[in-house]
């Protein structure tokens, strides 16, 4: 995903071909790697976790959770893939797509 000024593109990786280009503005906290499941790819904006279907280009990115900010995402594998967003005010979100469902967890950080 390129995000120039005010729009995203989505380019497909072997051609560079633009497969997808949606309207956004602000800031972008992270991209998630795609889901090992089908593929579809998080990210945070706005203040929301967005997901994208490269599969359906034509369909715009769609809200699925309230997520202020992330400092990483990885996927934690098993029968219900997990995403799993690391924010910057020390907390673990656990994301289940499948189910909608997320838990949030405080980490304790160590005292600098």
């Amino acid at each position: 995903m390129i995000y120039p000024r005010q729009r995203t593109l989505v380019l497909k990786a072997t051609t560079h071909e633009v497969v997808a280009e949606f309207d956004t503005s602000g800031h972008y906290d992270f991209v998630s790697p795609p889901s090992p499941a089908d593929g579809r790819i998080y990210f945070l904006h706005a203040g929301q976790l967005k997901v994208f279907d490269p599969r359906q280009p034509a369909a715009a990115p769609t809200a699925v959770l309230a997520v202020a900010s992330a400092q990483a995402m990885t996927w934690l594998e098993g029968p219900a893939p997990a995403l799993l967003i690391f924010t910057h005010e020390g907390r673990l979100v656990r994301y289940v797509p499948t189910t909608g469902v997320a838990t949030n967890v405080d980490v304790a950080s160590p005292e600098e």
